[in-house]
């Protein structure tokens, strides 16, 4: 059973995704974008980004967060 994954996300502004560590990593070093680790982490899945194994992120958006 495939479950819904923005269901830790806690406004429309979140996404969660599927990252590996790499792709995870171009995430942490953008001034653009907050990530945060889903917890707890038990289950590795495909990467969005790449299919290696990851886990899952809750990533905002920067400019969508504090509009200016």
């Amino acid at each position: 059973m495939k479950r819904n994954k923005n269901t830790h996300a806690k406004n429309a502004d979140e996404n969660v995704i599927t990252l590996c560590h790499a792709c995870a990593r171009d995430y942490y070093n953008s001034p653009d974008f907050y990530i945060k680790a889903v917890l707890p982490r038990t289950v590795k899945e495909s990467c969005t980004k790449c299919n290696r194994k990851g886990y899952d992120y809750i990533i905002t958006d920067k400019s969508k967060k504090n509009p200016r």
